[in-house]
């Protein structure tokens, strides 16, 4: 991910984490999770990759997929 991407993300309130060492259905467990308890009225929208991928983006949902293909 570069940074402009990064940058274009964040400024629409989207928590980008990178290197993640987790299994991708636990992360997105735990970033969901995370998320709700610190922003319980946020959107909860996030995007990921993994150490073992790093070229493979997960994201929350189709609308942050969306931004993302977009902001490319």
């Amino acid at each position: 991910m570069n940074s402009h991407l990064h940058a274009q993300l964040h400024a629409h309130g989207i928590l980008v984490v990178g290197d993640v060492d987790l299994p991708a259905p636990e992360a997105h467990a735990r970033l969901r999770d995370a998320l709700r308890r610190r922003y319980p009225a946020g959107l909860g929208s996030y995007v990921f990759w993994r150490r073992a991928e790093p070229g493979e983006l997960h994201v929350s949902d189709a609308s942050v997929a969306a931004l993302v293909s977009a902001a490319r």
